[in-house]
């Protein structure tokens, strides 16, 4: 379940922009780039990944289709803490990350995209300007232009991620549960919930 996602901010925003599809299967074309690239036989590389069933799955379909254009992927499983500090320390040719969301695309995007954010891992440097724009206007319109803005720099221009899918936040739950929060990120909370 989900929906294939084209950059970070997904449909459930007010700046999801839903004509916005930066790419489309292209082998030939990526088959140019590389060759562009100096790596026209493809290269070896390390796709860390946290130990989780749909990650782990994403991850192995990016393995099958980097391959049909020489690219060699290894997958290395790691412990979800273990992966985020890999992250931190800039030890990673490639990772599979998901976000949780938040209610207003800024949280989608500064901790992510600018220099300062705290889940930069890739060390993104292109949209420092419009971000820092669209945090300082309280014109939903002119906020709305700028994410749009962000959203081709950093999944077209510059493809600073690989954007994959957006994950439906479901809950299932018995009658028996009290005081379990739904919030707005989708993270499970507990600590006010109990079985009666």
């Amino acid at each position: 379940v989900g929906q294939v996602a084209q950059g970070p901010v997904p449909p459930s925003l007010f700046a999801h922009d839903p004509a916005f599809k930066p790419f489309t299967r292209d082998l030939a074309k990526a088959r140019a780039a590389l060759a562009k690239g100096g790596q026209p036989n493809g290269f070896k590389m390390l796709l860390k990944t946290p130990n989780e069933s749909v990650a782990s799955k994403v991850s192995q379909l990016v393995q099958a289709q980097l391959k049909e254009v020489g690219i060699d992927v290894e997958i290395q499983t790691l412990e979800f803490g273990a992966l985020l500090k890999a992250g931190e320390q800039g030890q990673f040719d490639a990772m599979t990350l998901g976000w949780s969301g938040r209610i207003d695309p800024d949280g989608n995007i500064q901790p992510i995209f600018h220099t300062k954010g705290t889940f930069n891992y890739g060390k993104y440097k292109g949209a420092d300007t419009l971000i820092d724009q669209a945090r300082s206007t309280l014109d939903k319109e002119k906020r709305k232009a700028l994410y749009r803005q962000i959203e081709k720099k950093v999944a077209q221009e510059d493809v600073a991620y690989v954007f994959t899918y957006f994950a439906p936040t479901i809950f299932p739950a018995s009658k028996r549960v009290q005081g379990f929060p739904l919030n707005p990120d989708g993270l499970m909370r507990f600590k006010r919930t109990s079985l009666t």
